[in-house]
């Protein structure tokens, strides 16, 4: 199985439907499937105020709604929250121009961080219990037996998810694994 992960604040806002695409510097392997989120580790309630000060002042006041208290969330980071469905997309627009494919400014996206892969997120489901797993940067792998602990809090809500083959090994999170997330 898949897994990213992302700082406290946009994993906040994916789970609740407010952010539904990453924008990152590659493409994932495979570009479609399912993918656990995993919260970074450094997320802390002084940076979550910063982001509900920010957040009061960009959202919508009906996504601001959304949002939970740091209460909530405060056992997150560290740990894979959710899974979703993904989808990759290269951002560049190119264009048939005289029988060559040239590229074209795509005009600026929301959630645009200048990288040109873009990951359409859906089908969002929360986990019932946050799993401690370390994260790691790009989209990168779980190890089986992490994988099968996701897989089964997800199926114990109801909702079947299907493993990608992930092999434990070389280039693959183990459970309990030290892995830089920043």
């Amino acid at each position: 199985m898949n897994a990213f992960t992302c700082t406290g604040s946009y994993a906040i806002m994916i789970l609740y439907g407010i952010k539904q695409t990453e924008n990152r510097n590659m493409l994932p392997e495979p570009r479609e499937g399912l993918a656990a989120i995993s919260c970074s580790k450094s997320f802390c309630k002084e940076q979550y105020g910063m982001f509900m000060a920010m957040a009061a002042h960009e959202l919508s006041d009906e996504d601001f709604e959304k949002l939970p208290s740091w209460r909530e969330v405060k056992d997150w980071p560290g740990k894979i929250i959710a899974v979703c469905d993904y989808k990759a997309r290269d951002g560049l627009n190119l264009v048939l121009e005289d029988g060559v494919y040239k590229s074209k400014p795509s005009p600026k996206q929301k959630w645009d961080e200048g990288y040109r892969f873009w990951w359409d997120l859906s089908n969002v489901r929360r986990l019932p219990e946050p799993i401690p797993c370390r994260g790691n940067v790009g989209m990168w792998q779980l190890s089986d037996s992490l994988a099968a602990k996701v897989e089964a809090a997800v199926r114990d809500r109801g909702v079947h998810a299907s493993a990608q083959d992930g092999r434990a090994g070389s280039g693959y999170a183990q459970e309990g694994d030290v892995v830089s997330c920043d």
